[in-house]
Order: C-alpha cells, then sequence, then structure tokens
C-alpha cells in the first residue's frame, strides 16, 4: 500500500467498527451506516485518484507538481469530514486520530493541522453525569469529600476528562473520570482495528500490537498513579522544578483518579499565545505568521532573528534600568511570555533521561499533555500510556544511538546491531534498514531525506522494502522521538535540525556505564 494511502488505511481502520456493547439497537445500527456512507467515498476517490495518476500521469518534474496539489486539494476537501467522523464515533477512533495528528511520516501536514484538535478538544460528558460517576466511583456523596466541585472540564480525552476541584482541607487537585463504557467500547472496535491492519498493512502489525496494549493500559488508573509516584521521586532527583502531580491516597478508584491541580497552560497553548505576539510585532495575523514560518524566506528568516535579538537587547535594558532606578517604577517588558526553546530542550533531555535511564517514560509526550507553570517551568501530566523497559534494553537502545550519533561513518554497525535487536524488512534490504532507524530514532530532515519531504521519502523507502519488526520495547521510544522531532517546528525557522541521538549522547554513554550486563539486566523500574 502507498504511502499516500496509509493515512486512509489507518482513518478507515480507526472507522470501520461498530461498538457491539452501545446501549441500544437502533445506535448500534446506525454506526456501520455512519461509516459506510461517509468513509468509503473518500477512501474510494482517494484511490481512483492514486489508480488515474499511475495509468496515465507523464513521469515528469510539472506533472508531479500537478498531482501533488491535487492530493493537497483532496485532503483540504476530506480532512474536516474524516474529523467529523471520528468525533461522531469516538473511543479509539479519536485514539487514532491522536496518533495521526503527530506523525509527519504517516499524516499529510494538512490532516495533522485539522486532527489538532484532537490533543485536547475532544467533547466530555456533562457536569451532572461526572458528578454522579464521581459518587459511584468512590462510594460518597461529592460533599463529603469535595468542598469545591468545578462541572466544567479542563480537559476531555477519548478515555478520560479531568474536572477540578477542591479537598475539604482546601488542597486543589482534579478528578480525572473515566467515560461510561469507554472499556467495553474500545475493547470490541480494538478486534476490528487489529484485525483490519493485518489485512490492509500486515508490516504495521507490530505497531499495531504495541499501541493496542498501551491504549488498554490507560484504563488502569492504579498503574498510571504508580506511574505519577514514579516519575515524581525521578524528577525530583533529576529536576526538582519540574511538577509531576502526586495521586492522592485513598482516591484512586477504577474509574475515578483524584491527583494534585498543577496550575499552568498546555504548551501548545503557550506556543500559540507566543506565535500570536510575535506576529503582531510583523504585522501580520497569526495564520499568515503560521504559513510563513512553515517555508520562511530570507527576508522572514532575518527579521525573525532580528526581532528575537532585539527583544533580547531590550529585556536586558530593562532589567538594569529596574535593578539601578526600581524604586522609582519599574519597566515591565514582556514581547513573548514562555521561552519556548528553553522549555523544548529540557523535555528533549527529561524524555531522554527517562526513556535510557529511569527505564519508565510516556509515550504519548504530545503538546496537549505537557503544561507551562506560572514559573514557566514544565508540568509532565497524564501518564496514561506510560511504558517501562528493562535494563538490558536501556543498555541496547543506548549502543544504537550512540551509533546513530556518529552518522554515515558508522552505517555497517548500526544495521548489524539493529538486525541482532530484532529490527527487520520484508526484502532485508540494508540500506532501508539504515534509514528506518536513522529516521525512527534520529532525523529526518532533508539531509536525511534526500531533499524530499518526510512523507515522500517514506514513499521512496516503501517502494524499495518494508518494515517487517520493530521490537515491541521500543516502539514507544520510537513514536516519542517522532513527536519530540515533530514539536521542534515551534523553536523557529532559524532553529537547526533535530539530531535526537545527539542530544542524548551522553545520557546513551551514561546509560552504558550505570546497567553494564549481569544478573539484574530483567530489572524493571519499581
Amino acid at each position: 500500500m502507498s504511502m499516500r494511502l496509509r493515512l486512509l488505511t489507518v482513518g478507515g481502520t480507526a472507522l470501520v467498527g461498530t461498538y457491539s456493547f452501545y446501549q441500544d439497537d437502533i445506535k448500534r445500527a446506525t454506526r456501520p451506516v455512519i461509516f459506510w456512507s461517509q468513509m468509503f467515498p473518500i477512501f474510494a476517490h482517494y484511490r481512483f485518484v492514486e489508480w488515474r495518476q499511475n495509468q496515465f500521469s507523464k513521469k515528469d518534474e510539472l506533472m508531479s507538481k500537478k498531482n501533488d496539489q491535487e492530493w493537497s486539494e483532496l485532503h483540504k476537501h476530506y480532512a474536516p469530514k474524516v474529523l467529523k467522523v471520528i468525533l461522531d464515533l469516538g473511543g479509539i477512533y479519536i485514539k487514532v486520530g491522536q496518533v495521526l495528528a503527530t506523525r509527519p511520516d504517516v499524516a499529510p501536514e494538512i490532516y495533522r493541522e485539522v486532527f489538532k484538535v484532537l490533543l485536547d478538544g475532544v467533547p466530555g460528558i456533562c457536569g451532572e453525569t461526572a458528578r454522579q460517576m464521581v459518587k459511584d466511583g468512590l462510594g460518597s456523596d461529592i460533599e463529603t469529600v469535595f468542598s469545591e466541585f468545578n462541572d466544567v472540564p479542563i480537559a476531555a480525552a477519548s478515555i478520560a476528562q479531568v474536572h477540578k476541584a477542591k479537598l475539604l482541607d482546601g488542597k486543589d487537585v482534579v478528578i480525572k473520570i473515566q467515560h461510561p463504557n469507554a472499556f467495553e467500547m474500545f475493547k470490541s472496535d480494538i478486534q476490528t482495528v487489529s484485525r483490519f491492519v493485518r489485512l490492509a498493512q500486515p508490516e504495521q502489525a507490530i505497531i499495531m500490537d504495541e499501541l493496542e496494549k498501551q491504549f488498554f493500559m490507560e484504563f488502569d488508573f492504579e498503574r498510571e498513579a504508580w506511574a505519577l509516584s514514579t516519575i515524581h521521586k525521578n524528577m525530583k532527583r533529576v529536576a526538582p522544578h519540574i511538577k509531576v502531580p502526586l495521586p492522592v491516597p485513598g482516591l484512586v478508584k477504577t474509574n475515578i483518579f483524584v491527583m494534585d491541580y498543577i496550575p499552568g497552560v498546555k504548551l501548545i497553548d503557550a506556543v500559540m499565545e507566543n506565535a500570536s505576539k510575535q506576529a503582531s510585532r510583523f504585522g501580520y495575523t497569526l495564520e499568515q505568521f503560521q504559513e510563513a514560518a512553515k517555508n520562511p524566506s530570507i527576508l522572514f528568516t532575518t527579521r525573525y532573528l532580528l526581532d528575537q535579538a532585539w527583544t533580547k537587547i531590550l529585556g536586558g535594558l530593562c532589567s538594569i534600568y529596574n535593578f539601578a532606578f526600581g524604586f522609582l517604577g519599574r519597566i515591565e517588558i514582556e514581547p513573548t511570555k514562555y521561552n519556548i526553546r528553553k522549555l523544548y530542550n529540557e523535555l528533549l533531555y527529561i524524555q531522554g533521561h527517562q526513556i535510557l535511564i529511569d527505564g519508565i517514560f510516556n509515550g504519548d509526550p504530545h503538546p496537549g499533555n505537557i503544561l507551562v507553570t506560572p514559573q514557566g517551568n514544565l508540568g509532565l501530566i497524564d501518564y496514561g500510556q506510560v511504558k517501562v523497559i528493562s535494563r538490558k534494553d536501556r543498555r541496547d537502545l543506548a549502543k544504537l544511538i550512540l551509533l546513530l550519533a556518529e552518522g554515515v561513518s558508522k552505517k555497517d554497525e548500526t544495521i548489524a546491531l539493529a538486525k541482532e535487536l530484532g529490527f527487520e524488512t520484508m526484502k532485508g534490504n540494508d540500506f532501508v534498514m539504515y534509514k528506518t532507524c536513522v529516521i525512527g530514532l534520529d532525523r529526518d530532515d532533508l539531509e536525511i531525506t534526500e531533499g524530499k519531504g518526510i512523507q515522500a521519502y517514506m514513499e521512496y523507502l516503501d517502494s524499495l522494502d518494508r518494515t517487517k519488526t520493530i521490537p515491541e520495547q521500543y516502539v514507544m521510544a520510537v513514536r516519542s522521538c517522532i513527536i519530540l522531532r515533530g514539536m521542534a517546528a515551534v523553536l523557529g525557522p532559524n532553529h537547526p535540525p533535530i539530531s535526537i541521538c545527539n542530544e542524548w549522547k551522553k545520557l546513551a554513554q551514561e546509560a552504558i556505564k550505570r546497567f553494564p550486563p549481569g544478573e539484574e539486566d530483567g530489572i524493571m523500574p519499581n
């Protein structure tokens, strides 16, 4: 299956099932109607366009551009329609949509932009239902546990939503409430999803298997409570200024999870606020600024760099004035509120530390799962998709990262180690094996993709050979690297390409020293 159809394969996968546990037969019967009436014509249109282009289009640069434009128009037309169907069906379909929103190697940019709403803007259950679920889950009236309960959720996702509340002792907390029937709905749909993947795209089966396990782990609130406690302990040691909520003892139940409230804004909202201010200084709308930043001209990049330099100089002058003459009245300049680059670099380091040193990490570190506190620090929340890996797996991954950090000079050694660890392609093509490792764990800039966009290059690699196996213990680490690189776009047009392996080189060296081969190889974090 071509790369251009991968989105529709996954999208079709996300929408192909029905909810066998739905509450009444009428609603159950409408679900396949929704899918087939909305998705099949879309899927068929994409298939037809691909067939026509392959059969009748000339293989020249002009026709290639025309074909690309046709695909873009299809994406613009259908992305909102697919989003509507995903929201209508909910559950696992939203989870798959969230994956697509953060995977440039799978979904075109137009779809990723449209699907970003799934990272934080999912409709939730009403306040009255939420109150009743809290009462049933805790076995007590809300008033006996909380002095305040906000009916409007502060966040909603595919499995659960979060409400702010206050304990009787005055402590601010949040309550994570699992949606009614969410587990039964997921259990029903995931079987169809898995079968469809094996039929339509069997090379993705290993990834689907791991995602399936991770999705179901999100229903285990006790495991998430353990994960938060463990991550909190680790961060106290590594970066005590980073906030991680702790579970409230005695208030972690099957479908209700009460934890500390961490004040702050979503990282994605902080990025948008900064961009809005900078766009205003440029005389642009936010949309114009974002469009210009995607393919920056020399003039735009120069203006961007000058703007960055000027704001630093102005901020420095204000600091000097306030220090010397602040008693006369302080001057406060806030051209951009958040230091996004600092936050990103810190997030990159922390994620690497959690994977390679701690062995417990968030397999879904998208911007909706990360806060910026009022003090300008990171807040790490939502560890439903936590992944743990053994000391041996950390050591082996560290070795692979060090080889990848050396670039093509260690290509042969990289391929040999990847094969030893269980990475496989269908035909055993070493070139595809190497590029798959580089793109999965390190870089995806134009030098690596030979001047092509990431989607076009993955299409090219697929035409040579296809990935057969990614070791299950590394699937979520690969996913983390891809998400982190995707987030690097927020750093501005002058930021150099991100090399995850170079950023994690010291951590990888530390992991190899800390975890030598021995009897403790299989030990997991605790």
